[in-house]
């Protein structure tokens, strides 16, 4: 439990890592360190309320996430077997569902540090290290952002917390769906919990 309740407080703030730094391509590092900052900047900004926060930084997450390589990792082996069509749409509705999922964690924040360590890269992956420190836990919270060069620009494509990635839990969740589920069915399904997550439900 401790380990989700992390993920939905600082995942939002992974994902939002920027494309392009004032002097060029940010190193992976820079980038997660830069943008972090910046999307705690929008939180801790009293000026702003809850909606506009959110929709701030959800707003960097949509164009800093290789939403394309996240949903083919989530569904694994059957990316190869649904169509062009299918994999679009699940794409869509993935990240739409993603972002409706956080859209109301953010004001979840309550002064987590967060101590950068460091990168290593391997082209066209990088993954990026960092410790998150909380007030109610003496041991730091390990994390890890894997990030995709997509052509100079690095997108994350999934993030570990002590070990656990996004990419897998969502993995099983749509599984879970497709157990007794034909995939057509499956994204009525998940378009279903787009709209409930939309209403606020």
């Amino acid at each position: 439990m401790k380990v989700i309740k992390v993920l939905l407080l600082i995942f939002p703030l992974c994902m939002a890592i920027p494309l392009f730094g004032a002097t060029g391509v940010l190193s992976p590092l820079d980038q997660v360190k830069s943008e972090i900052d910046q999307s705690l900047a929008i939180l801790k900004n009293p000026k702003l309320k809850p909606h506009e926060r959110s929709q701030k930084i959800l707003k960097i997450v949509d164009s800093a996430v290789d939403w394309h390589e996240v949903a083919k990792r989530v569904l694994a082996i059957r990316w190869r077997r649904v169509t062009p069509e299918q994999r679009e749409r699940f794409t869509v509705l993935f990240k739409e569902f993603v972002k409706a999922n956080y859209a109301d964690k953010f004001e979840r924040y309550s002064g987590e540090k967060i101590v950068y360590g460091k990168q290593e890269i391997d082209e066209p992956y990088a993954r990026v290290f960092l410790k998150v420190y909380t007030k109610t836990q003496e041991k730091p919270i390990s994390m890890e952002c894997r990030l995709i060069n997509r052509k100079g620009k690095w997108l994350v494509y999934d993030i570990l917390i002590e070990g656990v990635s996004m990419v897998n839990n969502y993995r099983v969740q749509i599984n879970n769906i497709l157990v007794n589920s034909t995939f057509d069915k499956m994204l009525k399904t998940l378009q279903k919990k787009v709209e409930k997550l939309k209403k606020g439900a």
